[in-house]
């Protein structure tokens, strides 16, 4: 009597184990972990096989040009790697075209090979690709790690790209774990390292810094959750370039600025930790408009400069056309940022530049150079001139007052505004020397008292304002903030915003913090000029509880 050997693909319908498709010296090769066979044509068998929807990969390295996984699969990685070994130009190592697959413990190493254009191509131009999960996925030594939707630098894919899913995901040696370019996909990630970092790479081919990102997401909703977004090595190019994702409770940890390229990014329960004093923590390059950026509950720290400085803003928005400014929103709500002091030697540094919508509500504010100073920034409340029936827009002069200084002050109405606004601002020239146009009238201690805004010493304030000096820059200009006593005696003039953020033909919006000194009492804002010309609007004063 002779005996038959029974397999898995012998029976309907069960999972079949891939070394069922194999010679025996490719079997070999594969648990001795060499990957020097190429067994591209025994998986795709399996993976294709008709009658089962289950593939088992046992223990070992696979060698493949290029495998494809359709629909409906079971798929069960036993310790097992897909390893890269083609010669030519090819899309993927691992292309997942199908829908309605589970797939468990996958890993990739395309082996720092050029050859291919992504570790696993999440993709289907016809149909779409829906209803995917994978869970516990690894790539090794790959110059992209996933690529979802269209290749780079083709266009967007529209077929569906959603009600997938990413449960787990390790990098290693990843220049790119991540590109998004599916205009009709939905992701979902949870547990994943996105960690741009050259681990193991050889000389030839280089790893490229200036490229490399932790996160493309350029069309496509993405949700993160529970992840790390790492490029903490190297400070070259960005850390990654954000459109529609949604991050929770995750940590960013990086050197190059985050880059915005798009609308609609939130961010909520996470934390920022940028290595590098002099680089800012978000990037907006000049195309980027209708963009609204949400922070919640976040903690955004960086180190200070030489002299607990920096030279750059918190958010660098410099590059928006001004067309563009006045419709990009950001808002930080119940936050907790650590930065450095805004004034130094060379000028005003604001927290953001350029941005119309600042929005800050229970935001916690600690100065990297000091132990006391601590601000509660809360812009959602009342506009302390509009509470106080002063102009804010520049529609009249009445609350503006001329205070000559070394110089005549002359306040008038400018039929000049920022693009999108009001059409006009509050003008101050001045001749002969400085002179300033206040919200305090500061002839007699009984005007001060009248029209000053009443403080006491460490009240702290925060002040937004629309400000340009249009005929170029001239020291002795920029915004002062004016503390008198009860007697109406002068405590300090305090310069709070300089010229130098403010000067040349284009508008700028700028930000200052305010402290009251000792011995203060009341309060005025003023622009100041010397033989020059300042023009203001948008002038919003509010107050930012002392927390200490």
């Amino acid at each position: 009597m002779s005996l038959t050997k029974v397999t898995y693909s012998m029976i309907q319908g069960a999972p079949v184990n891939v070394f069922d498709y194999m010679t025996e010296a490719q079997k070999d090769n594969v648990s001795a972990r060499l990957a020097t066979i190429d067994v591209t044509a025994a998986i795709q068998a399996a993976l294709d096989d008709p009658d089962t929807f289950g593939v088992f990969f046992p223990t070992g390295r696979y060698g493949v040009t290029s495998i494809t996984i359709p629909n409906a699969k079971f798929i069960w990685f036993d310790g097992a790697t897909i390893v890269g070994l083609g010669v030519s130009p090819e899309d993927a190592v691992v292309k997942l075209e199908g829908g309605s697959c589970q797939i468990y413990n996958m890993a990739i190493n395309p082996n720092y090979s050029d050859n291919y254009t992504c570790a696993l191509w999440w993709n289907n131009d016809t149909n779409g690709s829906q209803y995917n999960t994978l869970f516990g996925l690894t790539i090794n030594n790959a110059r992209r790690g996933i690529v979802y939707g269209a290749l780079p630098g083709d266009p967007a894919t529209t077929p569906p790209m959603s009600e997938n899913s990413l449960i787990g995901y390790y990098c290693y040696g990843v220049q790119n774990p991540w590109y998004g370019n599916a205009a009709n996909g939905v992701m979902y990630i949870d547990g994943a390292q996105f960690v741009a970092l050259n681990s193991g790479w050889p000389v030839s081919p280089a790893f490229n810094w200036a490229n490399a990102r932790a996160i493309e997401n350029y069309f496509g909703l993405l949700f993160i959750n529970n992840s790390e977004i790492v490029k903490s090595a190297n400070t070259t190019g960005y850390t990654a370039d954000l459109h529609n994702v949604n991050f929770n409770n995750c940590y960013f940890e990086f050197g190059a600025p985050i880059k915005v390229v798009g609308s609609r990014n939130r961010f909520t329960n996470c934390r920022f930790y940028q290595l590098a004093a002099n680089l800012s923590t978000f990037y907006y390059p000049s195309n980027v408009a209708n963009s609204e950026q949400y922070f919640v509950n976040c903690g955004l720290e960086r180190p200070p400069g030489s002299g607990l400085t920096s030279v750059t803003p918190f958010i660098d928005m410099s590059a928006i056309t001004a067309t563009n400014a006045a419709t990009n929103d950001i808002t930080f709500d119940s936050c907790s940022m650590v930065d450095f002091n805004w004034q130094t030697a060379s000028g005003y540094i604001p927290l953001v530049n350029n941005v119309t919508n600042l929005k800050f509500h229970n935001t916690r504010y600690w100065r990297s150079d000091s132990v006391t100073d601590k601000y509660l920034l809360n812009n959602r409340s009342s506009n302390l001139l509009v509470e106080a029936g002063k102009d804010y827009l520049g529609y009249v002069t009445t609350t503006w007052y001329a205070e000559n200084g070394s110089g005549t002050a002359a306040v008038t109405i400018a039929a000049d505004a920022p693009t999108g606004f009001n059409a006009s601002s509050i003008q101050l020239v001045t001749t002969g020397g400085t002179g300033r146009a206040a919200t305090i009238d500061v002839t007699s201690a009984a005007t001060i008292k009248a029209t000053g805004f009443q403080v006491k010493p460490g009240d702290l304030f925060s002040l937004s304002i629309w400000a340009k000096m249009p005929t170029g820059a001239a020291s002795g200009g920029g915004v002062r903030a004016m503390f008198y006593d009860t007697s109406g005696a002068l405590v300090l003039n305090d310069e709070i915003i300089d010229y130098l953020s403010i000067s040349g033909t284009d508008w700028s919006r700028v930000y200052a913090r305010i402290s009251v000194p000792a011995n203060a009492a009341f309060m005025g804002i003023a622009g100041q000029a010397s033989s020059n010309t300042i023009r203001f609007t948008q002038v919003q004063l509010f107050r930012a509880n002392n927390l200490t």
